[in-house]
């Protein structure tokens, strides 16, 4: 068992056990956060810092757990496929 191991991440407490237990199964967990705010002009996937929160506290707080638990951290941010229509798409 084991291998890498995608986890979203919030930045509450359940996040931090996640990537725990994941760990004690032999999992390399790496954490992600949506970033789902509209007009967002980053790239679709980024590594960030604390510099990218920009008064999202929720991405903040999900980047300080990544930290301190020391797993790799990315954010997704999906507005494209969002602004292409997707969704619309599954509605019809």
């Amino acid at each position: 068992m084991g291998g890498k191991i995608l986890v979203g991440m919030s930045g509450g407490v359940d996040s931090s056990v996640a990537v725990n237990v994941l760990r004690s199964h032999g999992f390399s967990p790496v954490g992600m956060y949506l970033d789902m705010k509209h007009g967002n002009d980053d790239a679709p996937v980024r590594i960030a810092s604390e510099s990218d929160a920009n008064g999202n506290a929720d991405l903040l707080s999900a980047l300080q757990c990544a930290e301190k638990n020391g797993v790799d951290f990315a954010v997704v941010a999906p507005d494209d496929p969002l602004v292409l229509g997707c969704v619309d798409a599954l509605e019809e």
